[in-house]
Formats: C-alpha cells, structure tokens, sequence
C-alpha cells in the first residue's frame, strides 16, 4: 500500500491500531484545535457504536456530541490540509450502520437521537468531498456496524442479552474485531483510493441486509 497521505482519521478504533493520539471529547473545540496546530496529520477521533445514552438528559445533547465530534475536528484541520506543500490528503468520518438503517435494540435508549446524529455525518461527509475536492481533500466515511472494543462496556450495553439481540440482526454471526475496521481506514488514507471520494463504506457483517 502507498503511503499514507491522511489528515482526520475519523475512527478512535483505528487510532488504537495505529498508535495515533486518541481524543475522548471531540466536541471539546480547544482541545480538538490545539491538537490540529500540533499535529493535524496525525489526528484520530472517536465515533463509538453506541453513545451512552445516560449522560445526556436530552436527546437534543446526544445529537449534538454526535455531529460536533466530526464537525469540530474537521474544522479546525482543513485549515492546515489546504496548504499546498500537505499535497494530496484525506479525510475519513466515522458514521455508524445506524445512518443507514434502524438499528433500534430494546435495551439501548437513545437511538432515534444516534441515527439521527450518524445521518448528519453522512450528510457532511458527502458536502465536504464536493466542497473540497479542489483543494485535494478526499472525505469518505466509515459506517461500522457491532464492532468489539470497550466502548460497549464503558456505555453499560455489554450484557449477553443485549450481544445475542445485536449478533441476531447479523449476516456474519459475531461483532467485528477493530483490526478489521481499521483495514478499510488504512485504504482510505493511502494513495490507492485516490480516486475515492464522498462514499460512505458499510462494514457492518450484513446488519443492514438481513
């Protein structure tokens, strides 16, 4: 694979594979800028499957964490990504299956809130591949499905009764390993998908045809 020509990673998952700097509050705008002017090559942010609901009294605040932690990343590295000696660079946002489809389980509240966030992420991705494009900013986004890593259990929705719900709705009968969702990231940092822009990729075992 060619090199990597990446400025927003749009995946804390991918972040853990390859060792980039991990940011839990991406809403936080100082905190995001700061990084950016530091390091906006190597920025990596977080888009788990399933947000803990329980932290926010309004679904008005769900929705809000889940756009601003793409929105906010973005603006403040796009800046850097225009200049012309960054060449060619990408931008990769993590949406979920749920922007495609209704993932709503019985036991996870605050979905309708979550769908809607991961849908305005899907809308962003495509309005900033057009409006970037000459600029030669690539932006795709990442729609997983189930994925295994501990954001399950940090949210409270790792019980075997909400797993067996989750792995029902599957083609492929188990949860995906990071490594597997960080493989398609790779592709999309690197040169080979050069000609790949504004596509929302589904890695989702099947949830959303079966």
């Amino acid at each position: 694979m060619k090199r990597l020509r990446t400025g927003v990673v749009g995946c804390g998952l991918v972040a853990q594979v390859m060792h980039l700097p991990f940011l839990r509050e991406l809403s936080d705008r100082y905190e995001v800028r700061a990084l950016c002017d530091i390091s906006p090559r190597a920025l990596a942010h977080a888009g788990a499957a399933f947000p803990d609901a329980r932290r926010h009294a309004r679904a008005e605040d769900l929705l809000a964490e889940e756009l601003d932690a793409v929105f906010v990343p973005c603006k403040h590295a796009i800046p850097h990504m225009r200049r012309p000696e960054q060449g060619a660079t990408s931008i990769i946002n993590t949406a979920s299956v749920s922007g495609v489809i209704s993932t709503l389980l019985p036991q996870m509240p605050g979905g309708m809130a979550h769908a809607a966030g991961k849908g305005g992420v899907l809308a962003m991705t495509r309005s900033m591949a057009q409006e970037y494009a000459p600029d030669g900013i690539r932006v795709n986004a990442i729609s997983p499905g189930s994925v295994d890593t501990p954001s399950l259990a940090l949210a409270g929705y790792d019980t075997p009764e909400f797993l067996a719900d989750v792995v029902a709705n599957l083609c492929i009968k188990r949860r995906a390993h990071p490594e597997e969702i960080a493989l398609l990231a790779l592709y999309l940092a690197s040169d080979e998908s050069a000609y790949v822009t504004g596509a929302n990729f589904v890695i989702d075992g099947g949830w959303s045809i079966c």
